[in-house]
């Protein structure tokens, strides 16, 4: 492994080193990207709690997943899409939980409840409405084709260059930019119609 003076080894390098048994790898390609998943999945899920977990889930994947791996892309876009793909099924996953215990113990005899008080004291705390929001952004962004959900990924998530999604994708510069704005276009329409 290499020492303080010598270069890191490369993301691929770590893959094979790891897939070698090279269990110091691991904690190399872990330390690496620990934070930077994190974030990512903060930014999904609004929950500190549940994005430390939901982390470690993503480490978990992402290790069975080695073997899978293709050297020719990005090993950060990789993991990102797991982080995204686990982050998005986890958030649709709380959603039926929720709807199903709402209405689990339903009386179809009983009253209509009362409408909800809706004044300031009443509403949901704002970190309850962002959650809210990010849930319907990421499930918007999860039904989005491929194409489109993966150029929003590199370019809002990892925070990606135009030139750069051009490189890593090896498309042009026009298809790329036409894309994400048929994406942005798509996510407007339908998180307007989820209102």
């Amino acid at each position: 492994m290499p020492t303080a003076d010598s270069p890191q080894p490369s993301d691929a390098e770590l893959v094979a080193s790891i897939l070698d048994g090279e269990r110091n790898a691991y904690a190399l390609l872990l330390e690496r990207y620990q934070h930077k998943v994190y974030r990512i999945v903060l930014r999904m899920c609004g929950n500190p709690y549940d994005a430390e977990e939901l982390t470690q889930e993503v480490f978990y994947k992402t290790y069975f997943a080695l073997a899978t791996f293709r050297p020719e892309f990005r090993f950060s876009s990789w993991l990102y899409k797991i982080a995204s793909n686990h982050t998005v099924s986890f958030l649709r996953t709380r959603h039926r939980t929720v709807s199903l215990e709402r209405g689990a113990d339903a009386d179809p005899d009983a009253p209509a409840p009362e409408p909800e008080d809706t004044s300031p004291r009443q509403r949901p705390e704002p970190s309850l409405e962002r959650e809210d929001r990010s849930e319907a952004l990421w499930s918007a962004v999860a039904s989005l084709p491929t194409d489109f959900r993966d150029i929003v990924f590199m370019r809002h998530v990892e925070e990606l260059s135009y030139k750069e999604i051009c490189e890593a994708t090896g498309l042009s510069m026009g298809t790329v930019k036409s894309r994400l704005a048929r994406a942005r276009s798509k996510l407007e329409h339908k998180l307007a119609g989820s209102r």
